[in-house]
C-alpha cells in the first residue's frame, strides 16, 4: 500500500475485500495524493467502500471521436463544423488522457496555454475563442456523464475569461448601396438576406429554393442557432430580388452553388471582405449586417418580441444586444425633451397638456 508516480501522475495503491486497488488521482502533488489514500483507508476501515468492477473510462481521443458523431447527428450543420473546428485544440492537449484524469488543474492548464498561443494569422488567440472552446470542454463531459463514460465534469466551475466588448457596426442605407454595388452577384445576394431578413451566415448559405415561397412571402430557417426552426416573412425588396436572382442561380436547390466545383458554397468571406474593401465604407463584418437589420428595426418602431422572433433567439436578453440606435436616434430622443421646454408649463394644466403632448410624442414611431 502506499503512493507512486508514474508518467506525471500520482497513484494510490491499498486493499479493499481482499483485492488490491490501484487509482490514479492525478498530475497533482504528493500531498493530495496522500490525502486521497487517507480518504480510501478511511472508507474501506468503515465499510463505506464499496469495489465496483466498472468499465475502464476511455481516452479523451477516442470519446472525442464519439461526441462528433453525435455533434453531425443532432446539431446544425455549422455547429458541428464549429465542434470539430475547437476539437483540433482540444485534442492535442487531452487526447492522451483518460476522462477520469482530467482535473480542474489540466483544464486551467489549457487555459494558460491557450493564452499564451497564436492563431493562424499571428494573433493572440481571444477570449471569446478560449470561452467556446471550454464550453465544447464542458458539453462533451456533460454528455460522457450522461452516457456512462465519466462521473464528474472538471469544467463545472472553472471562470470564462472576460471578454472584450464586441465591436458593434450598422450600416446606413448609403453604406449598404455602396457595399451592393461592389458586390459579385451571389455576395450582393447574401448580403441582401443578412440586411433585409436577419439571417446568420450559416443560415444563409445553407438556404434552398425549396425554403422560399416568394408567393407567400415566407422564409424558413430549417436549421438555425441551436437547430431551431422558424419562418421570416421576406420583404417587398429582397422578394423581387430573389424573384431577379432566382435566373442566375443555375439549376442547384442551392441559392448559392458553385457551377464549377459541382459543390453549395459554404464561406463567402474572401468574396465578402474584397466587396467591403472596393465599397470604402470601412470595417465591415458580415455579422454587422444582421445588427444593421435589428437596429433599424427597432428604429421603425418594431416591438422586440416581433424582432425576436424574426432574428431566432432564445431570450429577448439576446435581442437587446443588437439593437443599437444611432446618433440621429438618440438625439431625436433628447430633443423630445427640449420641446417640452418650449410649451406652456403654468399651471396644473398646462403641465398636463404639455405632458400629454410629450407622450403622443414618445410613443409615435419615428
Amino acid at each position: 500500500m502506499g503512493i507512486f508516480r508514474k508518467r506525471g501522475k500520482y497513484y494510490i495503491d491499498f486493499y479493499a475485500d481482499g483485492k488490491r486497488v490501484r487509482e490514479c488521482v492525478g498530475p497533482v502533488s504528493r500531498r493530495v495524493a496522500a490525502d486521497a489514500l487517507s480518504v480510501r483507508k478511511a472508507e474501506v476501515a468503515q465499510g463505506r467502500y464499496q469495489l465496483r468492477a466498472r468499465q475502464r473510462a476511455p481516452l479523451f481521443a477516442d470519446f472525442a471521436r464519439d461526441y462528433l458523431e453525435f455533434s453531425r447527428a443532432h446539431k446544425a450543420p455549422r455547429t458541428a463544423e464549429s465542434d470539430q473546428t475547437r476539437m483540433l485544440h482540444l485534442a492535442p492537449f487531452f487526447g492522451r488522457y483518460r476522462l477520469d484524469e482530467i482535473t480542474r488543474f489540466l483544464v486551467d492548464k489549457y487555459v494558460y496555454e491557450r493564452r499564451r498561443s497564436t492563431s493562424r494569422r499571428g494573433r493572440p488567440v481571444s477570449p471569446t475563442t478560449i470561452n467556446r472552446e471550454l464550453a465544447a470542454l464542458k458539453h462533451m463531459f456533460t454528455k460522457a456523464i450522461e452516457w456512462g463514460r465519466a462521473e464528474k465534469n472538471p469544467v463545472r466551475g472553472v471562470p470564462m475569461l472576460k471578454q472584450d466588448p464586441p465591436r458593434q457596426r450598422v450600416l446606413s442605407f448609403e453604406e449598404e448601396e455602396r457595399l451592393l454595388r461592389a458586390c459579385a452577384p451571389h455576395v450582393r445576394m447574401a448580403v441582401l438576406l443578412a440586411t433585409n431578413a436577419g439571417l446568420r451566415l450559416g443560415e444563409v448559405m445553407a438556404l434552398r429554393w425549396r425554403d422560399i415561397d416568394l408567393e407567400g412571402g415566407i422564409l424558413r430557417v430549417e436549421h438555425g442557432k441551436g437547430n431551431r426552426r422558424r419562418e421570416v416573412e421576406i420583404n417587398s425588396r429582397l422578394r423581387n430580388e430573389l424573384a431577379s436572382y432566382r435566373g442566375l442561380a443555375g439549376r442547384s436547390d442551392y441559392l448559392f452553388f458553385n457551377e464549377r466545383t459541382g459543390r453549395p458554397i459554404l464561406d463567402p468571406k474572401t468574396a465578402f471582405r474584397a466587396a467591403v474593401r472596393r465599397s470604402g465604407i470601412g470595417p465591415c463584418r458580415f455579422h454587422d449586417l444582421r445588427h444593421t437589420f435589428a437596429t433599424r428595426l427597432v428604429t421603425a418602431g418594431a416591438d422586440l418580441v416581433t424582432v425576436k422572433e424574426l432574428l431566432g433567439h432564445a431570450t429577448i436578453e439576446m435581442t437587446l444586444r443588437y439593437s443599437h440606435p444611432g446618433r440621429s436616434e438618440r438625439r431625436r430622443a433628447v430633443e423630445l425633451l427640449a420641446d417640452g421646454h418650449h410649451m406652456d408649463t403654468t399651471g396644473s394644466g398646462g403641465n398636463l397638456a404639455g405632458s400629454a403632448k410629450i407622450l403622443k410624442k414618445l410613443t409615435a414611431h419615428p
